[in-house]
């Protein structure tokens, strides 16, 4: 497996982690990231033929998280996070914003096992997983859902309701526009969230073709 703890990357991640964030977000961080490089080893929890790949979603999912700041503050939401799998993004706003609940909805057990690990590893008290399939039995006026490990070509009609009535963020593997991505016009009028995080990613690495070779 690439070792990516020597790696150039993970030397660049390090630095932008220690310096944009607080010491208890920066010791959280580093304790997920740990997790997921030792549990990928028993857990399929990232791809490991380009396991530095995992460096990079987890910078798109802070800047990501991020974006919605401003958001939090003037709003009393909360977040799901749907199809969570190694619990990107949703960990993360459970480090950023401990004064909202986070949910993380996984069905496949072994995953989910992990995420309630993190949970208890981290002492993440805003954090909540569900060992189940999302259904609209369990979204409130009062949440928004955020889409990132989910395939959109199975997606259910009733997460697409939720993005129509501006009440789903989407963060999408393609960029928005792209023939791939279905949410494109649901997407545009709220945040153009993937524009966003590749813009500010570049801008902190300074090294683009860091990036492009993956």
């Amino acid at each position: 497996m690439y070792e990516i703890k020597i790696s150039r990357e993970y030397k660049k991640f390090k630095e932008i982690i220690e310096t944009y964030f607080e010491e208890k977000q920066i010791e959280l961080f580093f304790k997920y990231f740990d997790m997921l490089i030792e549990y990928n080893k028993t857990i399929n929890l990232f791809t490991r033929k380009r396991s530095a790949l995992i460096i990079k979603h987890f910078l798109d999912s802070i800047f990501g998280a991020l974006k919605f700041e401003d958001f939090l503050e003037k709003t009393s939401y909360n977040v799901i996070d749907v199809g969570s799998g190694n619990g990107l993004p949703g960990v993360i706003f459970s480090i950023l914003y401990p004064e909202i609940e986070v949910k993380l909805f996984e069905k496949r057990e072994k995953k989910s096992i992990f995420l309630n690990l993190l949970k208890r590893k981290l002492s993440l008290d805003n954090l909540n997983i569900e060992n189940k399939e999302f259904s609209n039995d369990f979204f409130k006026d009062n949440y928004f859902i955020i889409l990132k490990g989910v395939n959109p070509y199975k997606i259910k009609n009733n997460i697409i309701e939720f993005v129509k009535q501006k009440k789903c963020y989407y963060f999408s593997n393609y960029k928005v526009g792209e023939k791939k991505d279905i949410f494109a016009d649901y997407l545009l009028p709220i945040y153009n969230v993937r524009h966003y995080i590749i813009k500010l990613r570049e801008e902190l690495l300074s090294e683009e073709d860091l990036w492009e070779k993956w």
